[in-house]
């Protein structure tokens, strides 16, 4: 009996222990938003595209973190400004590591190059993430927060298509919420068993 105890009460544990790993992943500071704009709705081969990213903290302190302009393959980066660091561009992305302190609004200017767009392509899409920072080489996960910027294509019909690419801000607390649910459900599931277990053994036992 001791030891379907001692294994109930592991299996609790460790399924605690997912919830706080899931509770501390990409999670968004309290103020931070994100947004992108490149003043246009329509776009066509050989266009120049001025997308202007801001990065707000209206927070009471200040945030570290990364942030990444990603461009479709068939767009060039041709040049990259931020109002408080140096941007880095590596193929299709421009990144920026960043300090935005309470009360500031930091500005990233992406320049970017229409090329051949596909044939199947219906939007031009191009997005802003936020993300904690981390050591060269290591995967940044999931991002803070982000946003997108869509544009019809000149001569596509986008009929059915989504139109409101800026989706507000992701983070981890949805999937956190649902992990909370299942582990707390998962541990009442096996507190009932082993009550039922030890009310079952009592009743098997021989009476003195």
């Amino acid at each position: 009996m001791r030891i379907v105890t001692r294994v109930i009460l592991s299996l609790c544990l460790f399924g605690t222990s997912l919830l706080g790993v899931a509770n501390s992943a990409a999670v968004a500071p309290s103020g931070l938003s994100v947004h992108i704009d490149d003043s246009v709705t329509e776009v066509d081969a050989a266009q120049e595209l001025v997308y202007t990213a801001q990065l707000r903290n209206t927070g009471a302190a200040a945030v570290d973190a990364t942030v990444v302009v990603t461009v479709p393959d068939y767009l060039e980066v041709t040049s990259v400004e931020g109002s408080d660091a140096e941007g880095v561009v590596d193929g299709g992305t421009a990144t920026w590591p960043v300090s935005v302190g309470p009360g500031e609004t930091i500005t990233f200017v992406t320049a970017a190059l229409v090329g051949t767009i596909p044939s199947e392509e219906r939007r031009v899409t191009t997005i802003v993430s936020v993300y904690l920072p981390t050591p060269n080489g290591e995967d940044r996960g999931a991002p803070l927060i982000r946003s997108a910027d869509s544009n019809r294509i000149v001569g596509i019909d986008d009929a059915g298509m989504r139109t409101d690419a800026a989706d507000p801000p992701t983070s981890g607390v949805a999937t956190s919420t649902v992990l909370f649910v299942s582990v707390g459900a998962f541990c009442v599931l096996l507190g009932a068993a082993a009550f039922f277990y030890v009310a079952y053994r009592r009743s098997r036992a021989p009476r003195k």
